[in-house]
């Protein structure tokens, strides 16, 4: 996970706090996450629990990989 999507999730964690929100869910469904995109990355979410301060089975995913050619 990039720093990025570290400091979202900080954030979002303590916006919880501050405004009494004690679960962030989505239902039961394998499929359905909360999904943030932003260019060519990719935050997910299944749901977060305040009192522990977990985001559960988070993915975060860039959809690019940039090559760096060695020099001989």
């Amino acid at each position: 996970m990039d720093n990025v999507h570290k400091s979202f999730l900080n954030e979002l964690s303590g916006l919880c706090t501050r405004y009494g929100i004690e679960q962030i869910n989505t239902d039961d469904s394998e499929r359905i996450r909360f999904e943030f995109k932003d260019g060519h990355t990719e935050l997910r979410f299944k749901n977060y629990t305040n009192d522990v301060k977990w985001f559960n089975d988070v993915i975060s995913i860039d959809s690019r990989y940039e090559v760096e050619l060695d020099t001989y």
